[in-house]
């Protein structure tokens, strides 16, 4: 995978790398950079449906809980390209809290996974993370 990465000074004199999707900072006369990447999508996404319920389900007849692998593939690609900070363990506890809150009611309007990850624009797997890390935020300042 190519990783797109920018270095900038910042005021103090320490170098920036500026990444697809970490911004790391680095102390000046560092021979090593590492820099972390998104794991694509495409290496994870079966086992992310997996989490989902199989089989149909009963309140929409012919739609599967797991949804469309390609469109499942397209969205998360989208959803990460728009949300770049965003890790494959914030999707996962994300997703985990989607469908433990669903499955309290059954699992009666979950929708499918793909249309978890977006659909028409709006993300319930990103409000989800949105939600995590406001909690973490403020549990450590209380």
């Amino acid at each position: 995978m190519t990783v797109n990465a920018e270095l900038i000074k910042d005021l103090n004199g320490n170098l920036i790398i500026r990444g697809n999707l970490k911004l790391l900072k680095v102390k000046p006369g560092l021979q090593k950079i590492i820099l972390e990447q998104q794991e694509d999508p495409n290496e994870w996404i079966d086992e992310w449906r997996k989490k989902f319920p199989s089989g149909d389900n009963p309140n929409n007849p012919g739609f599967t809980f797991r949804g469309s692998r390609k469109f499942c593939i397209v969205n998360m690609t989208a959803l990460v390209a728009e949300h770049p900070a965003i890790t494959k363990q914030q999707i996962i506890e994300a997703t985990d809290n989607i469908l433990e809150h669903f499955q309290s009611q059954g699992y009666k309007y979950l929708p499918q996974a793909h249309y978890v990850i977006m659909k028409l624009g709006k993300s319930m797997l990103y409000e989800y993370i949105e939600k995590a890390e406001k909690k973490k935020i403020n549990s450590f300042y209380l």
